[in-house]
């Protein structure tokens, strides 16, 4: 199966939605890529829970504000872990595109991220 790992201050959508893909979720400290890479090895080295086989997919969701914060992602950090244990980077840019960055782009533009190491923008 696969694996989400998803901020613990991501929003409500985000936090319901997980579940229906029947993913295992873990959680990590808001906004803290070094528990990131915590929860990533640990979960590497466990595997899945029941079989202990490696996860399919690993997914880490984040998003570039935290609307009920107002704060900004730590999109290079976490981008750079998601590389080093081939992790999938899943960006909500529901807050920030169009609001920030200097021609509306969004989070990527504003902290100077090359999109394409963000592999899904929503």
């Amino acid at each position: 199966g696969s694996l989400i790992i998803s901020d613990s201050l991501n929003y409500n959508s985000i936090v319901n939605g997980a579940p229906v893909s029947r993913a295992t979720i873990r959680v990590f400290y808001h906004n803290t890529p070094a528990h990131l890479e915590e929860v990533l090895r640990e979960q590497i080295a466990d595997g899945q829970p029941k079989t202990d086989r490696p996860s399919k997919k690993i997914v880490v969701i984040v998003e570039g504000i935290y609307s009920m914060e107002g704060e900004l992602s730590k999109l290079t950090e976490i981008t750079v872990a998601c590389k080093n244990y081939k992790a999938y980077t899943y960006l909500d840019e529901a807050h920030s595109i169009g609001a920030i960055g200097k021609t509306g782009r969004g989070v990527c533009e504003l902290l100077g991220v090359d999109p394409a190491d963000v592999d899904i923008i929503m």
